[in-house]
């Protein structure tokens, strides 16, 4: 086993305010998403938007579908909430050591908070704007919703991988 994977296992971090906070919030979400979606699915149009395209055409399909989405950030959370005590899966942009292991361990720890946070509330975002559309709002709010997300995403990759440079 490489030294970096044996200072990683060794490496003990508690868990931070922002994971606990983060957690708690992504579980929320998903009870009320899921919750709020059995409720509202009797109500909705047998068929609702599935795809937007940029020039507005919209595909339908089973409303039946959009118990999907819920699926999918259920099982990201699933995977992602313990996947935190595996630090030696976690790659990091600069070398371990035993001086940095503890900062570089609690930013991928955020990262991926971020990460399920982003899967969940995106979820949450087109499953919104798809009964939106399925009742005729208008089809651009399905594409303009998702919009904020690719920022979050890609501001969150950034900040991370910066700092995690600064660390190393």
């Amino acid at each position: 086993m490489p030294k970096h994977y044996e200072i990683l296992e060794k490496t003990k971090v508690p868990m931070t305010n922002f994971e606990k906070v983060g957690y708690t919030v992504a579980a929320l979400i998903l009870v009320v998403m899921w919750i709020g979606l059995v409720v509202w699915l009797p109500y909705l149009p047998e068929e609702v938007p599935r795809q937007v395209s940029f020039t507005g055409e919209v595909s339908y399909d089973s409303k039946k579908m959009l118990l999907f989405l819920p699926s999918i950030a259920s099982l990201m959370f699933i995977i992602i909430a313990p996947m935190r005590f595996a630090v030696s899966m976690m790659n990091f942009p600069v070398r371990v050591t035993e001086e940095n292991a503890a900062v570089l361990i609690r930013y991928n720890r955020h990262l991926m908070v971020h990460t399920l946070l982003l899967v969940i509330t995106l979820s949450v975002m087109i499953i919104l704007a798809s009964i939106a559309v399925g009742y005729g709002w208008g089809a651009s709010l399905l594409l303009l919703s998702t919009c904020p997300f690719f920022v979050w995403i890609i501001g969150v990759l950034i900040y991370y991988y910066k700092r995690m440079k600064q660390v190393g």
